[in-house]
């Protein structure tokens, strides 16, 4: 079992007490999907068409060019590949990498298979009778596997011909790899023997983006910049023919081309290779990249990360809309609990209100404001704040908004900018405030409904913006990029300042927990970083710990719980965190990226609302620490002081896990120690020291940054700074 260990790490043994932590989902509600997960996520047959999701596979029947929702199958995983042939859908999911095998004769009672586990990547292509499948090792040598189609057992598997490559499909027999700059072709009909037939120098060393052989012509996109055809009707011999502008997919259909990239897609006449035109290009909003595409006849199926299915006629040369298909979108920025209402934030859906009287069964009960993309929703008491995006024209909107005696929710302001800028938040009864171009503001709402300004400070150059936290109604804690600058006095209009900047290593925070004289400082996402901070003085915040791959952040007060959720969630043990540890004692998985962890309590029962980018969940947990191993052995005793900054004297407090020889020394920036307030024998527990500013000669020392160091036994264990400011 991994730990968190708070100051630094060192080797021993140490008892621990004994957790008994036990979750139990008893509802899941408010489902959305987001399509498109991956770029290789739609197919057509028959009549059907196949989209990929966060939860497994869905299909449309095309009835008239128009999509009608027939199933949705759920395989409780992420999917990244799909390939679908007569019955057979075959998908390749992770977190787990499961690779699944789904007879889909009768649609609407698919025969799932066992999946079997993949290795190292999850590309594969389906090519006659055969499955082929990559696996990366994880010093990038790729062994292809390769399946019976119809039994799904493995046949044979091979080292690929050119190392640092795995094969896509070209056509229909034909693969490629790639090596550097030259691609190599293959006939693959034969999969025990593979027949090398052609290569030729693309000047893309891209191994895995979209390429396709129509007929003798060769199309292949590669980073983004750049998209080639060849003519390959001499296979060893490649003449290059055109270029066009840069795509991570594309389509061919007859004598037309569509890529995409990013938000735009380009529909081209290739008839003439050389010399491609450009007939109709079309720009989705700002928030929403195109991620895949698909085409039947003259019918193109467009599908967006934020959970929108696009049909468009390209019949009469050009990008003609026919159908939008969507949900809510994504999830995102969080919900919000007010009594038994819950409120959820959607992109596509604006915030959804949900009744939870009866825990085990949801209800559904209104959206609100879905003429914007919801990006953060946060709340205290009564009252919301609501940071989102217009789509057209493209602003960014702060709403404040009320929660009414029945649930319902009402506006109360908004503040609108054409530029980017921070995020409001707010505390009750104290104003609202937010963060852009270098100056901080303070708003309140007037008698017209309006956010007015009533205060600013200039801050720093550079800091153009960032999210506002608050550790009381008198100090303000703003995030940066990198940065956590403290503001004093924000319950006044006029005496607003700025008394600290600190560097850090969290980038773009987003979510934060308070603890006792714990500040939880994070980002959201898999590969981020929480970072830890002692606030025993709010104003001057003393990072103690950074933790990599954190996420989101909740904390269970009464219970002594910190939960961290990403893809997934991990509960930590914060009752003795002063001892100088954080245990994680539990973990859980589900579905996708966490959005919003809430603890509450009823009718004396613990519960967790778990939201993520598609779905809610509530979670009924019990909590149990067996004290009988109350022997903890500190990894390294804490220690702090107060006040600090300090004038004239500051207290400092330490912790002793067994009885030692104890040594605490002052010393200045330059290193040189100036006083030892103690040098004797202390039992084990909590003791404090009193420093009145003096050296050892009993003068008083100048305004500065000092150091104070712990020695146990004769050895340092702990040394921290304090300010003293006169």
């Amino acid at each position: 079992m991994k730990k968190i260990l708070l100051f630094i790490l060192i080797s021993t043994f140490f008892a621990l007490p004994v957790f008994a932590f036990e979750l139990n989902k008893i509802s899941e509600f408010s489902f959305s999907e987001s399509y498109g997960y991956s770029r290789h996520g739609l197919m057509i047959q028959n009549n059907k068409l196949y989209t990929s999701n966060f939860r497994g596979l869905r299909t449309f029947d095309i009835v008239n060019d128009t999509l009608e929702l027939d199933q949705e199958i759920n395989l409780e995983s992420m999917v990244h590949e799909i390939d679908v042939k007569n019955s057979i859908a075959l998908l390749a999911a992770s977190p787990d990498n499961l690779f699944y095998h789904l007879n889909i004769q009768d649609p609407s009672n698919p025969i799932i298979s066992s999946p079997i586990n993949y290795l190292g990547d999850h590309l594969f292509f389906i090519d006659g009778d055969y499955v082929f499948v990559n696996d990366r090792s994880t010093n990038d040598e790729w062994n292809i596997h390769v399946y019976n189609f119809e039994t799904f057992e493995e046949v044979t598997s091979f080292w690929t011909p050119h190392p640092g490559s795995g094969i896509r499909k070209l056509k229909d027999g034909i693969g490629s790899f790639t090596e550097n700059s030259i691609r190599y072709l293959y006939d693959i009909s034969d999969p025990f023997s593979l027949q090398l037939i052609g290569s030729g120098i693309t000047n893309q060393s891209m191994a895995y983006w979209r390429a396709e052989i129509i007929k003798d012509t060769l199309f292949i996109c590669g980073d983004n910049n750049s998209f080639h055809i060849y003519n390959i009707s001499d296979p060893f011999n490649w003449e290059f023919l055109s270029e066009l502008e840069g795509c991570h997919s594309f389509r061919v259909s007859g004598d037309n081309l569509i890529a995409i990239s990013g938000i735009n897609a380009r529909l081209y006449d290739i008839s003439n290779l050389n010399e491609p035109m450009l007939l109709d290009e079309i720009e989705l909003n700002q928030l929403e990249e195109i991620r895949d595409l698909c085409v039947n006849d003259n019918i193109v199926y467009f599908v967006t990360g934020m959970g929108r299915l696009f049909v468009y006629d390209i019949g009469n040369d050009n990008l003609e809309l026919m159908q939008c298909v969507y949900n809510k979108g994504i999830m995102h920025g969080g919900g919000y609990l007010y009594n038994h209402q819950l409120y959820v934030s959607t992109m596509l859906d604006g915030i959804n209100q949900w009744d939870l009287i009866d825990l085990n069964n949801p209800q559904y009960i209104e959206s609100y404001f879905t003429d914007h993309y919801s990006v953060i929703l946060r709340g205290d008491e009564d009252k919301m704040i609501q940071f989102c995006w217009n789509s057209e024209p493209l602003l960014q909107t702060d709403m404040a908004i009320q929660i009414n005696q029945n649930g319902s929710l009402g506006e109360m302001a908004r503040l609108t900018d054409e530029t980017f800028a921070g995020w409001m938040n707010f505390v009750n009864d104290v104003g609202y405030f937010n963060a852009t171009f270098e100056t901080f503001y303070k708003y309140i709402i007037n008698d017209e409904n309006e956010f007015e300004e009533v205060g600013s400070i200039n801050l720093p150059e550079g800091i153009l913006g960032g999210q506002i936290f608050f550790p009381n109604d008198q100090v303000a804690y703003l995030t940066p990029p990198n940065e956590l600058l403290v503001i004093n006095n924000i319950n006044t209009n006029d005496q607003m300042e700025l008394v600290n900047s600190y560097t850090t290593p969290t980038g773009g925070a987003e979510t934060v927990a308070f603890f006792e004289n714990l500040f939880f400082l994070s980002e959201e996402g898999d590969y981020c970083t929480c970072s830890i901070f002692d606030i025993t003085n709010p104003l001057a915040p003393e990072l103690l710990l950074q933790v990599p791959e954190s996420g989101l952040i909740a904390v269970d007060e009464e219970n002594e719980l910190l939960f961290l959720g990403n893809y997934e969630c991990t509960v930590y043990d914060l009752s003795t965190w002063e001892t100088g540890i954080i245990s994680e004692i539990y973990s859980f998985t589900n579905w996708s990226e966490c959005q919003e962890i809430i603890p509450f309590k009823r009718d004396g029962n613990d519960y967790l609302i778990y939201i993520e980018s598609t779905s809610c969940s509530i979670y009924q947990y019990d909590y149990e620490q067996n004290h009988a191993a109350d022997d903890i052995i500190t990894i390294k005793p804490h220690i702090t002081n107060y006040p600090n900054p300090f004038n004239p004297k500051t207290t400092i407090v330490f912790n002793l896990a067994q009885d030692g020889e104890v040594q605490l020394e002052i010393y200045n920036i330059k290193g040189q120690k100036i006083n030892s307030l103690v040098n004797e024998q202390f039992l084990r527990g909590e003791h404090s020291i009193v420093w009145d500013g003096e050296d050892a000669s009993g003068k008083k020392v100048g305004t500065g940054l000092y150091l104070y160091k712990l020695k146990i036994n004769g050895k340092t264990e702990v040394v921290k700074k304090c300010l003293l400011l006169k």
